[in-house]
Formats: structure tokens, C-alpha cells, sequence
């Protein structure tokens, strides 16, 4: 079978995906796939948003790893990118954070945690999730053509 994938998916993980579909003698194994990323990757973006809406920083680093994954395991290697990006925000925020309670605490509690500890930083991540958002709807859509090419039943 020809792989006519979109640049927007690695071609050589779509290439690794169909081997693996022979291999495991599974004709549906990519639709699979696509389909639970499909119903998952939507949730994740709305926990990214809550993450960043409410400053939870750690919580904005697991879920970027876990989407990152989803993403890379696809061949959707620039929304991966995006989710390391996010994922590296949410670490420095959560370490910017960390750091400020250990001063105040260090400190004796004299004087309150700051507000903007890792809030730079989020609002940086902001700007990156509506990239990602953007991206997330190519790889819908290339998603799509690729399930083209596949069959729909075993």
C-alpha cells in the first residue's frame, strides 16, 4: 500500500503502524488507534485549558506528556512537539511555584506567596495550547485521509 500520508503525520511511524498492523494481524488496528485518539486528545486539550486557566502547573505537565505520547505514537509529530513545549512550561512553572513556597517558607512565613510564581510562564503556555489547537485540527484532518486508505472492517 502506498503511503500517502500528510506531512503532517511522520511518515515513517505511519509506515511503522501499518507493519505493526500486519504483524498483529490486525486490519484495524490504525482506524482503532485513530478513533480512541480521536476521543481522547479532545478531552486532554480541555484539561490543558483548565490547567492553565486555574495555574495548575503540575497538573499542565502530566497532561502535555500523556498528549505528547497520544500525538507521537500517531506520526502527529509537530503537535507533539507543541505538547513537549507545554509540558516543559508546566515544569518550570511548577519548579517557579515550588521555589516561592519554599522562600515564604524559609522565611518564616513573613511575607505571602506570590501571585505571580510560574504565572509568566503560564501565560506563556497559553499562547503555545492555541498553536497546538491549530495544529490539533490539521491532524484531524489528516488523520481523516489516512483513514481513507484503510479498511473499514476486518
Amino acid at each position: 500500500m502506498a503511503n500517502t500520508a500528510s506531512p503532517i503525520l511522520d511518515p515513517d511511524t505511519i509506515t511503522e503502524l501499518r507493519r505493526a498492523k500486519a504483524d498483529y494481524g490486525n486490519p484495524l488496528l490504525i482506524r482503532q488507534l485513530v478513533e480512541i485518539y480521536r476521543a481522547n486528545a479532545p478531552k486532554r486539550i480541555e484539561q490543558l485549558h483548565s490547567a492553565i486557566a486555574s495555574g495548575d502547573a503540575r497538573s499542565l505537565g502530566l497532561v502535555a506528556h500523556t498528549l505528547k505520547t497520544n500525538c507521537a505514537m500517531l506520526g502527529a509529530i509537530g503537535m507533539a512537539a507543541l505538547c513537549a513545549t507545554l509540558e516543559q512550561r508546566g515544569d518550570k512553572a511548577a519548579l517557579e511555584q515550588k521555589s516561592d513556597k519554599a522562600t515564604l517558607e524559609r522565611d518564616g512565613g513573613s511575607a505571602t506567596l506570590g501571585q505571580d510564581a510560574g504565572k509568566a510562564t503560564l501565560d506563556d503556555a497559553a499562547g503555545v495550547l492555541a498553536k497546538l489547537e491549530a495544529e490539533f485540527g490539521r491532524v484531524l484532518a489528516a488523520l481523516a485521509q489516512l483513514l481513507e486508505e484503510e479498511p473499514t472492517n476486518a
